[in-house]
């Protein structure tokens, strides 16, 4: 943003992998259902020793291949030389906790460390007794006016937690309101459709109308998910609701995805979740998995995907023919024959790498793109969305659409080994989901200046796969104009006090780069910038809450979420400002070009299109 004396108040296509960082084993979860008072009878255990309740059970086998659960009614399980063995501590308890001695400041000091803790349901039905909980927790239990099917209304779709869940759903359950609980020290991820329930009803007390029905929030360097669902025994035979609560379990545990959103599927030595249909061999070493054999393939059996977007790396072995990458797989059983889906074929001569394949044989167009030699890494972007599937293969777009009914996108992740193909290696298997109302995603900056005009003074060179700002104060804004979207890009700077800014829904500039300033929202980037300055901020409306930048020379990464009026900010996987304005709704993005002496980078422009309802 220009200086305070100035009175300045791919189609579809992804990521290239910057480099490869394998993922640990999957982390642990302490599961405490403990009933000081009101015992529910979803963590009511069977008499016969060691079984465990439904909530229990069910959550074990919900959560294989994403954590490991160890279940216990037991509160002394809550200390600090335990808790150390674990990611996250998930609660589903009533009354006043027999904590003794120092249990309850070991359990603060576990989640303000770090740690990920969890309230299911009940657990806002506890510890009344301590303050420092309610603080934790963000809201006690105040009654459940309503034990009904009731409409919810999906606040965050892009949280790992509601990712999968339809924008307004119905669902039967012992509906929770709540006191001591404030909108504004949380980030509410559910909420009550109040149209669906009689608001007149005995025992309504929040006259606002703001019935949360789960959050979350950051607790010190911990993160809190809070979810008021789960009373009823049906919900934990629901995929919704055990999806809802095992992805906010990964999300609490910092164990969900990484700075730019992608799930690991591969740990370093290890494949969770991954299942074998057919011969050969799949084996996981310090996060490379080799295949051999076949024919046969192995897929990622622990989750289906619909609307997403897939990374990984692979080098060929010696041979001409190669393994497939398998999207939209349908559950295969014991028999390779049996399963549809599309595939990405990797094979080593021209006119036939990186084609898509249906399970009948149908293809698309010869694609344009070479390959890296034998044994050499490649980088494969492909995105499934909208029941379009494309492809970019080491950074270049790699094979025309292939267009399909949306059911096509939908399924298991796999890859396939044939005998002809050698060993070939994988690693870096990363995916990163979509929300239902995503439209399209795509590249705004493929290594020119396609699509993008120049507002003012200065402008951007194109370095490689980058834009590099010089003089200024100028504007480089592209063509398209958005209404609600995800923006994401990388940025670079030498100095900290290198000096830019995003801008985003601002109308047509012109050659006047003051439009953007004056009608639109600037994201400033400068790390030396005072309050409301700096970067991650509003620029002149709201400053950032944290600067979780790199070092100087390092990439780092940026989301801008904008919905309506709303705009939430991440740097490096961190949330840094989210922000209500009154400017309009819809309009373009663009880059500055700050000063002379700012030289700052830009690399992998691009948004994902949201559908408004």
């Amino acid at each position: 943003m220009a200086t305070p004396s100035l009175l300045l108040p791919a189609p579809l296509a992804l990521l290239l992998v910057a480099g490869f960082a394998p993922a640990s084993d999957p982390p642990r979860v302490l599961f405490l259902t403990h009933s000081a008072a009101f015992r529910h009878e979803v963590v009511t255990r069977p008499e016969a020793p060691g079984a465990l309740s439904l909530a229990e059970a069910r959550l074990v086998e919900a959560s294989r291949g994403a954590f490991e659960v160890e279940a216990t009614q037991d509160c002394a399980a809550i200390t600090k030389e335990n808790l150390a063995r674990f990611e996250a501590v998930a609660l589903y308890t009533t009354g006043e906790l027999p904590f003794a001695g120092g249990q309850k400041e070991a359990l603060l000091d576990f989640v303000r460390r770090g740690g990920g803790f969890v309230g299911i349901h009940s657990a806002a039905d506890t510890f009344y007794e301590w303050p420092a909980y309610g603080e934790l927790i963000g809201g006690r239990f105040d009654g459940h006016p309503w034990v009904q099917k009731v409409r919810v209304r999906v606040e965050d779709p892009w949280h790992p937690s509601s990712i999968n869940l339809a924008p307004g759903f119905e669902i039967e359950d012992e509906i929770y309101q709540f006191k001591e609980w404030d909108r504004g020290r949380v980030h509410v991820l559910l909420s009550l459709d109040p149209a669906s329930v009689d608001l007149g009803a005995k025992g309504v007390n929040r006259k606002d109308r703001d019935f949360a029905l789960a959050w979350c929030r950051e607790f010190g360097e911990g993160r809190v998910f809070y979810t008021a669902l789960g009373h009823r025994e049906e919900l934990w035979r629901d995929p919704r609701f055990l999806t809802h609560v095992v992805e906010g379990i990964r999300w609490a545990s910092r164990r969900d995805v990484d700075a730019e959103g992608f799930r690991p599927l591969l740990g370093r030595d290890r494949a969770p979740g991954w299942r074998r249909c057919g011969e050969g061999d799949f084996e996981v070493a310090e996060g490379v998995a080799r295949l051999s054999g076949g024919p046969g393939f192995w897929w990622f059996g622990a989750r289906r995907f619909e609307n997403f977007l897939l990374r990984l790396e692979f080098a060929r072995g010696k041979q001409d023919w190669g393994p497939l990458v398998l999207i939209g797989l349908s559950t295969p059983g014991d028999d390779p024959m049996t399963a549809s889906s599309q595939s990405a074929s990797i094979l080593s001569t021209d006119n036939w790498a990186g084609r898509f394949l249906t399970h009948g044989g149908r293809e698309t167009p010869e694609p344009s793109m070479h390959l890296r030699a034998p044994g050499e890494w490649n980088a494969w972007d492909i995105a499934c969305l909208e029941g379009e599937t494309l492809l970019r293969s080491n950074g270049r777009a790699a094979s025309s659409s292939l267009s399909a009914p949306k059911a096509r996108c939908a399924g298991f992740l796999g890859l396939e080994n044939v005998p002809e193909a050698g060993e070939t290696r994988f690693r870096g298997i990363r995916v990163r989901e979509l929300p239902t109302n995503a439209a399209s995603f795509r590249v705004l900056f493929e290594g020119d200046l396609s699509g993008w005009k120049m507002a003012g003074p200065g402008g951007f060179d194109v370095e490689g796969d980058s834009l590099v700002s010089r003089g200024g104060m100028g504007l480089l804004w592209h063509e398209r104009p958005l209404k609600d979207f995800l923006l994401l890009l990388d940025w670079r700077v030498a100095r900290r006090e290198d000096n830019a800014g995003v801008f985003v829904r601002f109308p047509d500039p012109g050659n006047d780069p003051w439009v953007a300033v004056n009608k639109g929202y600037e994201i400033q980037i400068c790390d030396t910038g005072g309050p409301k300055h700096r970067t991650g901020s509003i620029y002149d409306f709201q400053d950032s809450s944290r600067v979780p930048t790199a070092e100087p020379g390092s990439w780092n990464h940026m989301e801008v979420l904008a919905i309506g009026s709303r705009y939430e900010v991440r740097v490096n996987g961190r949330v840094v400002n989210r922000f209500v304005g009154d400017r309009s709704t819809e309009g373009f993005v663009g880059l500055q070009n700050h000063d002379e002496a700012s030289r700052v980078s830009f690399r992998n422009v691009r948004v994902v299109e949201l559908r408004r309802d």
